[in-house]
């Protein structure tokens, strides 16, 4: 099941309409449709954090096969600025893989800014 569905039920279980989640995520009505409708190819990675705190899902629902979606103990934010995307489509191991490289780009950039500061 790809990202663009998993939001859909999580939004139809709180029976919010595409118009009332894409103001909560600060996008178009549009752009969500097409998210849900596996239209768009990509989705931005803080877009699947914003939509992980508002329905209080862990991360692993977006890569789980299965269809369990309570949130894990973990409240954690993934950590970063990166505005990367991630694949619509991926295995649990690809996107697992898109998060560490996302994630590795992210402590290498606060690494760098930590050296430029110190000088």
């Amino acid at each position: 099941m790809n990202i663009g569905v998993k939001i859909k039920r999580l939004r139809e279980s709180r029976k919010m309409s595409q118009e009332e989640l894409a103001i909560e995520l600060d996008i178009s009505q549009t752009k969500l449709s097409n998210i849900e409708s596996g239209t768009t190819k990509a989705v931005d990675f803080e877009l699947v954090n914003k939509v992980r705190n508002l329905f209080e899902v862990s991360f692993e629902y977006f890569t789980e096969t299965r269809q369990s979606h309570k949130k894990k103990h973990n409240q954690g934010k993934v950590a970063g600025n990166n505005y990367g995307t991630i694949n619509n489509h991926p295995t649990p191991e690809a996107l697992l893989k898109q998060v560490k490289a996302l994630i590795g780009e992210s402590l290498s950039k606060l690494e760098r800014e930590l050296r430029q500061n110190r000088n």
